[in-house]
């Protein structure tokens, strides 16, 4: 009964240009109001998802830097083992130094066995014997080079210097690995 009658004066019904400008307030605020939610949703999720990027990269550098201290170890214990290798080549360099000084003995020997060949001086190095001798002829210096090169105990002799002096004869210097 009351849907078609309308007891209030016309003169303050409001405006048409007020009514849309109302319906239009209306539209702007809820389109406001959506783009406000979608932009605040916008901005949790992004939050959210900076968020788990944080804890991926902190668990990462965590990661990271426990990993530095297992590399750390481990590279002491390698410099520790490559310490003790390095003592252990001492060690074992006593062993070839007996055998540098046995071969020093053994030229000293020969240089004995043979007339006018004489001992000059020798240098022991960590594989090599430097041997040096005098021969007052070059008979003298075959002899001595042949029963040398005639022991087989040596891998390797080689002929590091050879010189002439009127007055003492022949000077060789030669370098033996046994």
């Amino acid at each position: 009964m009351a849907g078609g009658i309308n007891l209030l004066p016309q003169d303050i019904k409001p405006k048409v240009s007020i009514l849309k400008l109302s319906k239009k307030l209306k539209r702007f605020i809820l389109f406001g109001f959506m783009f406000f939610v979608f932009l605040a949703s916008t901005v949790v999720g992004t939050l959210f998802i900076l968020s788990n990027n944080l804890k991926r990269s902190i668990a990462r550098q965590v990661a990271a830097k426990t990993e530095i201290k297992n590399l750390e170890a481990t590279e002491q214990k390698l410099f520790l083992i490559r310490d003790r290798l390095d003592k252990i080549k001492q060690i074992t360099a006593v062993k070839t130094a007996q055998d540098q000084i046995n071969i020093l003995e053994d030229a000293l020997n020969q240089t004995k066995a043979i007339d006018g060949v004489d001992f000059s001086g020798a240098e022991l190095q960590q594989t090599v014997a430097k041997v040096s001798i005098n021969a007052g002829s070059s008979i003298a210096l075959s002899n001595f080079l042949y029963n040398l090169y005639g022991n087989e105990d040596y891998k390797r002799i080689n002929l590091l210097a050879l010189k002439y002096n009127v007055d003492l004869g022949y000077t060789v210097t030669l370098s033996i690995v046994e």
